[in-house]
């Protein structure tokens, strides 16, 4: 019997034969890699790698198999065959691609997430500008600005952004 890691690589290469001959030309190989997300049905990290929730697969193998890992691996086609930097994520590009393999064009999986943790409050750090303007950074982004690894500026008065020492939880 096949493990469910076989399955979705079995998967992978009928939705490769699935892609007309001039664009599997130019696809290679893509990775899988499994993590433990409760939330998160998959990710595309890469024109060549997928992540794939192993607590999701184990609960609903059919939805993952069908729709979670097609609209992953209609990412990395779009970021091999296409210009990553000119294509959005679920743009025209990808959903053409979604056609082709035959799959609803869904963004968001419908799978019961209610086993999973509540979601952890997050602290935005409050910058203000020129223009009075306030601006929510989150933290990781917050170190980097405080130890001069990162600058940010309005998109309004273009000015750089200072920390008013005020945080908050969103």
């Amino acid at each position: 019997m096949e493990t469910l890691h076989q399955r979705v690589a079995t998967r992978l290469l009928d939705l490769e034969a699935m892609l007309p001959l001039h664009i599997r030309m130019e696809m290679q190989p893509i990775e899988v890699e499994y993590y433990r997300n409760k939330r998160v049905a998959g990710q595309c990290c890469g024109p060549r790698n997928i992540r794939i929730s192993q607590d999701l697969l184990e609960q609903d193998t059919a939805e993952i198999l069908t729709q979670t890992v097609g609209h992953e691996y209609a990412h990395c086609v779009v970021r091999q065959v296409h210009n990553r930097s000119q294509c959005k994520p679920h743009g025209v590009e990808w959903r053409r691609i979604m056609e082709l393999l035959e799959l609803p064009a869904d963004v968001l999986h419908s799978m019961d997430t209610s086993f999973a943790p509540p979601r952890k409050r997050q602290r935005r750090y409050i910058y203000a500008c020129a223009c009075t303007k306030t601006h929510k950074i989150p933290t990781q982004t917050a170190m980097k600005m405080m130890r001069g690894h990162q600058v940010r500026t309005c998109r309004v008065c273009n000015t750089t952004i200072q920390p008013t020492g005020e945080v908050i939880k969103i």
